[in-house]
């Protein structure tokens, strides 16, 4: 009977093919056709298309171009014909169309000319065509902050999730979102055409305005799912914006990010063939991902040191009782991979900083070398490059390779009459350095010289201590790994990223258009409370400088903020001290993308007159 039914099925006057094709999986569950499946829905799904060498996926492909063309045929058929308007409107549609960048069409006939972009919230343009405009400066943006909020689910539709899951398939792929606050483990399905939340998602909240909805949401087999309607919550990922997300009384905890939002949450994906191709060009160089510690060839570090200056010698300070055991733990891999040796004897000793790492599994120790050698020993010299000549080097990058260096200082050897003077002390006695540490005042200098003349002649590159930057070029990528591998430097596989649209450096997300702040940081500086001192007005400042780029007359604006950090200005906070910090947040959520510097192209001086 149940094949009887399957053999019968047939589409149904105005049915699209992708119903079918859920009304026909739906049927053959109870069929039992087993490994035979796909021969039958090829069979019910082909009739009368003429075409020998055609397997399901072709099939289903050509039937859905076949409708999609008949429905664009009958709607251009159905237009009113207009009278000549003369040859201006003939030449108008050869041009691309400003708003989507098409052919073939005017642009206030264009059918985006109302819809939003999502990246400068503005109407009349999409996301592609309006990267462009920003990049080449628009007089007309206000200053004035807009809510960052994107309306996307506005017509009635028919929604599919097809979510698919075999047993030898890969594991399914989630990622960590924050949505209105709340930590998420969302799935990415790029079969699903709209992402979802479960009902219980936010159970209780009260501010939330769920907008009902009269479209419909489909399971793989045609199954309809029970939909609440969508609601906007905020999305922090890359990005902090407002989303609508489809409400579902679905409850069983699996959130699904869909199709819909891969582009707003910079989320993409490469061919396999990328994949293979990167994964063949590291597997050159395996040295590069040793989890062992080495030591970089043919580079030894040095300290200046006055030989008539007198020895600096302090005890062990005490640590917090939760790090004893991450600091020994931290103290045995050193003197394993010979990094530090035990001494029962030194004229120099300096007491030591346990800094807990990112995952807070274990601890980084520097040794306070301020209060002994880094008084009295010269400071190489070498300069560190400055953020704007390494972003000046980034024009024309389409993909971006990520590399990050593994226990940088650690690598390089110390000269033996350096030694003495980098002896730590601590609650397991004196241990002496025989390599670079985190704390020697020099260690950066020597490490930047280092990683620059090793790199040196290699174009298209960035390097600042153990950030390397490769624009999208293979060749350029294989010269920088094969001189980092014969030197014995290792990288932290976990921070590099390879042949990625956008990267995160020094700060900065960067992609091809150009400069965005980090999302967290613009986050801190949003939320960060008044100041109740200049201690913590000069941090705020601080903070805020780093993206000055993104702010035109920074200082002018923020002059009641500067006034205060004088010496002899009493700290004073009133109402002009407050409106002036408010609209410094105001003032970097409403920034900009700052495009990477061109010599190809116009540069324009603005100056201001002075007294």
């Amino acid at each position: 009977v149940q094949r009887y039914k399957f053999n019968m099925c047939s589409r149904q006057a105005g049915e699209g093919v992708g119903a079918l094709v859920a009304q026909l999986r739906g049927l053959s569950e109870h069929c039992n056709y087993g490994t035979t499946l796909e021969v039958m829905l090829h069979d019910r799904l082909v009739r009368g298309i003429n075409e020998p060498m055609l397997d399901f996926d072709r099939a289903l492909n050509i039937a859905r171009g076949m409708e999609l063309a008949a429905k664009n045929t009958m709607e251009v058929c159905a237009r009113p014909r207009k009278g000549r308007q003369g040859a201006k409107a003939s030449r108008e549609v050869t041009k691309s169309c400003f708003r989507c960048g098409k052919h073939g069409h005017a642009p206030d006939k264009c059918r985006i000319k109302n819809k939003e972009c999502f990246n400068c919230l503005k109407s009349g343009h999409i996301h592609r065509v309006g990267k462009k405009v920003a990049s080449n400066g628009n007089p007309g943006r206000s200053s004035q902050a807009q809510p960052k909020v994107h309306h996307m689910l506005t017509e009635e539709s028919d929604y599919q999730l097809f979510n698919l899951r075999s047993g030898e398939s890969s594991p399914p792929l989630f990622m960590d979102l924050m949505l209105n606050s709340v930590n998420v483990k969302m799935e990415i399905d790029t079969g699903a055409s709209v992402s979802v939340i479960g009902e219980d998602m936010f159970q209780g909240e009260r501010s939330l305005n769920i907008k009902p909805t009269k479209s419909i949401l489909r399971t793989f087999t045609g199954e309809q799912i029970p939909v609440m309607g969508t609601v906007d919550v905020k999305v922090e990922y890359a990005r902090s914006r407002v989303y609508p997300y489809w409400w579902s009384k679905v409850t069983d905890q699996r959130f699904l990010d869909g199709t819909d939002y891969r582009e707003f949450l910079w989320i993409g994906h490469k061919p396999m063939s990328e994949h293979a191709s990167m994964e063949a060009l590291i597997g050159k160089y395996p040295t590069l991902t040793e989890d062992s510690l080495g030591t970089l060839k043919g580079v030894k570090g040095h300290f200046q040191v006055d030989p008539e200056a007198k020895p600096r010698f302090f005890k062990p300070r005490s640590i917090p009782y939760m790090l004893h055991e991450k600091v020994n733990a931290e103290l045995e891999r050193l003197q394993k991979e010979g990094i530090i040796e035990p001494v029962e004897f030194a004229d120099w000793a300096a007491p030591i900083v346990p800094v807990l790492t990112a995952d807070r599994k274990t601890v980084r120790i520097c040794g306070d070398f301020k209060t002994t050698v880094n008084r009295i020993a010269k400071v190489n010299s070498y300069p560190l490059p400055r953020i704007e000549d390494l972003y000046a080097k980034l024009s024309g990058g389409k993909k971006f390779t990520k590399l990050d260096l593994k226990n940088v200082y650690l690598q390089i050897e110390l000269e033996e009459d350096s030694k003495k003077f980098v002896t730590i002390n601590t609650q397991r006695g004196l241990f002496q350095y025989n390599h670079l540490s985190f704390g020697m005042s020099s260690a950066p200098a020597i490490f930047q010289w280092v990683v620059d003349n090793l790199l040196q002649g290699i174009p298209y590159i960035c390097t600042y201590l153990d950030d390397i930057i490769v624009l999208g070029r293979e060749q350029n990528l294989n010269q920088v790994l094969e001189r980092l591998s014969k030197v014995g430097m290792w990288l932290n596989m976990d921070k590099c990223t390879f042949m990625e649209a956008e990267v995160t450096y020094l700060g900065y997300h960067i992609n091809a258009e150009g400069l965005q702040p980090v999302a967290e940081k613009a986050c801190a500086i949003a939320r960060a409370p008044e100041p109740t001192n200049v201690h913590e007005l000069g941090s705020y400042l601080g903070l805020l400088n780093y993206y000055r780029r993104f702010i035109p007359n920074l200082s002018t604006r923020l002059a009641p903020l500067y006034k205060l950090l004088n010496k002899n200005v009493h700290f004073t906070w009133g109402p002009v001290q407050a409106q002036a910090f408010q609209l410094s947040k105001g003032l970097l959520q409403s920034y900009e993308v700052l495009i990477h510097y061109d010599p190809n192209k116009e540069l324009i001086l603005s100056c201001e007159a002075s007294s």
